[in-house]
């Protein structure tokens, strides 16, 4: 099987900086290549999506996995730059995935704990020689963490003005892939060890995949 490559788009908790990170998912080496990180400021937002078509067309890849939240703005510059979009909304504990109908919907919760357990078992590699924007994802990630809400329940994000639309994109990225990695609808990692029911497992038959990344793409 041919390895796929997937984007995800999404905006940090306090809405003012929007974040894409490529991925290279290798079904035959059960690894994750993290390939790809950018990130604009929110009042860069005309920029956004004429930079992202401008690496989609360089480059290419399978699909741009976009959280909706970005805004429906952006999701149209999107689709008139040309780039392959799916639009996923991310909920906490999803009761019923018909609910919604036009829109994938992604548990935050298992989201979260699918990507930690790719970590856990070092599938997830980052280049050896990072872009700024590449250590800006690894910072993010090293304070991204679970919160405990007033209500009782469970939260991630990260602390105080923090960004994390890097992280978000990367997770979101990561399981899209989801469907190409053995065993992932296991989760052994976190509060909650469960068989998992995701509604992201139809994207396996909408994703094509493609050729490998020849290298890096330089300087983001």
């Amino acid at each position: 099987m041919k390895t796929v490559r997937i984007v995800g788009v999404a905006h940090s908790k306090l809405r003012n900086s929007i974040g894409a990170v490529g991925i290279e998912a290798d079904p035959v080496e059960q690894k994750i290549y993290v390939k790809m990180a950018k990130h604009w400021p929110r009042e860069e937002i005309s920029s956004i999506a004429p930079g992202l078509s401008d690496l989609y067309h360089k480059h290419e890849w399978s699909n741009t996995i976009v959280d909706q939240m970005v805004g429906e703005h952006l999701i149209q510059g999107f689709r008139r730059g040309g780039l392959p979009i799916k639009i996923i909304f991310i909920k906490k504990k999803i009761a019923e995935v018909s609910e919604i109908r036009r829109v994938k919907t992604l548990d935050l919760i298992e989201m979260v704990q699918f990507t930690l357990q790719q970590k856990l078992e070092h599938r997830i590699k980052f280049s050896p020689k990072p872009s700024t924007a590449m250590k800006e994802l690894e910072d993010q990630i090293a304070l991204y963490a679970e919160k405990t809400t007033e209500a009782g329940g469970v939260d991630y994000y990260a602390p105080g003005d923090e960004l994390d639309d890097l992280t978000k994109a990367m997770m979101i990225a990561v399981f899209a892939a989801r469907p190409f990695m053995q065993d992932s609808t296991t989760i052994v990692c976190g509060p909650l060890t469960q068989k998992t029911n995701l509604s992201i497992d139809d994207l396996s038959k909408e994703l094509d995949p493609i050729p490998k990344f020849r290298k890096h793409i330089k300087g983001i």
